[in-house]
């Protein structure tokens, strides 16, 4: 392997290897999924299930969305809100720092994908992250990473690769 492939590999693992503080903060490159803060089609369909309340006599579901993951969590200590919708990395975390205040109900696995962008320019890059995720994953430091910070470790799906 040439050198500059070398350093690139060195930055994708090193890049890789800092996932303990975003994981911590309910990310893993980015949200797992947001569900009504960021998923306009999940808050359509709460809105239909609100209606089918309503419908049936019942009181209707009151969609708010909230600008940020603390504004959520303020919400549900004010009693502003029931419910937050939240990826689990984020409520996983909240619980644990909050363990009185705050409880997980379930969790919805999904087939929402998150993951890096790069340009298509740094494909070794790209091919340096990818393997360095795999090799994490094989050698069980991506679990123990989500454990640490109160992700369950189930929700690790293998690591695939998307350019289109």
């Amino acid at each position: 392997m040439e050198g500059s492939s070398l350093k690139l590999l060195g930055a994708g693992i090193a890049m890789v290897g800092s996932l303990g503080a975003g994981i911590g903060l309910g990310l893993i490159f980015a949200s797992w999924i947001s569900a009504i803060a960021r998923n306009p089609s999940a808050e359509a369909k709460f809105r239909q299930i609100g209606e089918k309340c309503v419908a049936d006599g019942k009181p209707g579901v009151e969609v708010v969305t909230y600008q940020d993951k603390p504004s959520g969590m303020r919400m549900l200590q004010t009693d502003r809100a029931d419910v937050l919708m939240s990826d689990s990395g984020g409520i996983g975390q909240a619980i644990a720092m909050q363990p009185n205040e705050f409880e997980r109900a379930f969790t919805i696995k999904t087939d929402f994908k998150v993951g890096p962008g790069f340009s298509k320019t740094q494909t070794v890059l790209r091919d340096a992250v990818f393997e360095a995720i795999k090799l994490l994953q094989a050698d069980g430091t991506q679990a123990s990473l989500m454990e640490k910070y109160h992700v369950d470790p189930s929700l690790q799906l293998p690591v695939e690769m998307f350019t289109q």
